[in-house]
């Protein structure tokens, strides 16, 4: 069994215009994967909102579960395939509000 480590980092440039970030990772039977998330931001104001305001990633997952079931912005969570021999596939989507409205 092995643990797989993949951080998810987009840079603040992309925060406008719903950037993203991809990793692949092809397991074997008892394999994991801890991934965080990181939409990072210009200012401690702007990564202040992103961490701890109603920002929960939003996951559509196939053949796997996550844990916890509830991550925010640059927390960590832990991937584990629920089907061998089965493509699995876990997306993340980060909806964010800034103060005025914006998002």
């Amino acid at each position: 069994m092995t643990t797989y480590t993949e951080n998810l980092a987009i840079p603040s440039s992309a925060m406008p215009y719903g950037g993203t970030a991809t990793a692949t990772r092809n397991l074997t039977v008892g394999d994991t994967i801890t991934a965080s998330f990181d939409q990072e931001a210009p200012g401690t104001t702007q990564q202040g909102y992103l961490d701890t305001e109603d920002n929960n990633i939003v996951f559509t997952l196939v053949n796997c579960t996550i844990s916890p079931t509830s991550v925010k912005n640059r927390g960590s969570f832990t991937i584990t395939p629920t089907t061998s021999g089965s493509n699995y596939s876990c997306n993340g989507v980060l909806v964010y509000y800034l103060p005025g409205g914006h998002q």
